[in-house]
């Protein structure tokens, strides 16, 4: 069964990790979207046998990836940004491309991380960076530095940070008392010693100080972000003057997915709804399970429907067998804009039945694939793919199967202990 309740503090000890994930777009009117979907053009299995700290990373077609002699990709860090992969060599990091080819030697204390064309590079507890290649621009120097993002990073000067572009000269000079957010449009978080928190310009201007009523605004986009609010209820859209969006707040809200975002109103009512980037309800709270828009519809249960609508909330087409929910997470939906689950891909969904052989349906609900006779053979399928890059992921008596839709095997994952899918902008479709 799908989990009835959420509770604020499940939802709230979520946020700091995935804050750096959240992509919204703008909810005022006439903004330009930005669309948190990515292209699936490439998808990496990730096999974790459990037993060596190691990684297998397949693409779709059964190809193992191959890495620099003595390298391994290590299983706790399971990422894949632009066709990056991390890898480790005695204990030390660097990166290859998807071919296999060494962008960063592995020589570095940590995983370094790839933002906005920059890696983060720290070694002998000094942290640099280096250009998409692997060129370093700035060696390792600083004792305390962000991310690059938008041309400009935070590092410290004495007590105090400030933002260096990439020649390392501060461009805004020293004088934030904590790290600040990296800059997303033309803005960034930030807590001065002599101001309270606000938000400033990539010239350092100060845009606004009366952001005390929120805690750790998340990225903004087109002059606005979701953010964690003092007051009322936790979860509110904020622009870049610290004024509250579409003049309420919400006890749950999500990054928006194609200019939708699914809410929840109170903590009195569980029930989800979307709205639009004008803050209008395109589906009033009605739904107890709701995951996020992709190629234009989203699935949605409730008392009076199950099935999928369109982005202004008019359903699709409807599902009138059993569905098993086991794999649905509330937590994923709104912390993870690429939430997997019931999601539309290439044209097509898949649709793990309760009672019933999985499925794959088309945009309309038509049946395109029935995964009975593979079910019968290779057990339940977990996970399938029915665009150009035809997999199921399927288990059964505790060992997992990689196979096309005909039931050839693919690759073999039998001692895995976990799997995950990701595209190459480092999306997570599935894991198990």
């Amino acid at each position: 069964m799908h989990e009835n309740k959420f509770s604020r503090r499940m939802f709230l000890a979520s946020i700091p990790a995935a804050a750096t994930t959240l992509a919204l777009t703008g909810c005022g009117k006439n903004k330009t979207s930005h669309s948190t979907a990515s292209s699936l053009s490439s998808k990496i299995i990730l096999m974790d046998n459990g037993a060596f700290d190691t990684l297998r990373l397949l693409k779709s077609d059964g190809t193992q990836l191959g890495y620099p002699e003595g390298c391994d990709f290590p299983s706790l860090i399971r990422t894949c940004i632009d066709g990056k992969i991390p890898v480790r060599k005695n204990n030390k990091f660097g990166y290859i491309d998807i071919e296999g080819n060494i962008l960063l030697e592995p020589v570095y204390d940590s995983v370094p991380t790839y933002t906005d064309g920059v890696f983060t590079i720290e070694q002998d507890e000094l942290i640099g960076y280096a250009d998409a290649d692997g060129s370093i621009f700035l060696p390792p120097q600083y004792k305390y530095a962000g991310i690059f993002s938008h041309g400009l990073a935070p590092v410290t000067s004495g007590e105090y940070w400030g933002f260096i572009d990439r020649s390392g000269e501060f461009v805004i000079q020293p004088q934030f008392i904590c790290e600040p957010e990296a800059f997303s449009e033309n803005f960034a978080f930030c807590r001065s010693n002599n101001r309270d928190s606000g938000i400033i310009d990539r010239e350092g201007n100060w845009k606004a100080t009366n952001f005390s009523s929120y805690t750790n605004p998340f990225q903004f986009y087109d002059g606005y972000a979701l953010a964690l609010s003092h007051e009322s209820e936790p979860m509110c859209y904020v622009d870049s003057s610290g004024e509250l969006c579409f003049g309420k707040s919400f006890s749950h809200a999500s990054s928006f997915s194609e200019e939708r975002a699914i809410v929840i109103e109170t903590d009195d009512s569980d029930l989800m709804g979307f709205i639009d980037t004008s803050g209008n309800y395109i589906l009033t709270p009605q739904a107890d399970i709701a995951c996020p828009f992709h190629e234009g519809l989203a699935f949605i249960h409730s008392t009076a429907f199950t099935g999928f609508i369109d982005k202004n909330g008019q359903q699709v087409f409807s599902i009138k067998a059993p569905i098993d929910y086991s794999f649905y997470s509330r937590t994923e939906v709104f912390i993870q804009p690429s939430y997997g689950f019931l999601r539309v891909e290439d044209g097509c969904v898949f649709v793990p039945f309760e009672n019933d052989s999985s499925k794959l349906l088309d945009t309309k609900g038509k049946v395109v694939f029935d995964f009975a006779k593979i079910e019968k053979e290779y057990g339940t399928v977990l996970y399938a793919h029915g665009g150009k890059e035809k997999f199921a992921i399927t288990k059964k008596n505790g060992n997992y199967h990689f196979i096309d839709f005909k039931g050839k095997t693919i690759a073999d994952p039998r001692l895995c202990f976990s799997i995950s899918i990701i595209d190459s902008n480092d999306n997570c479709l599935y894991s198990v």
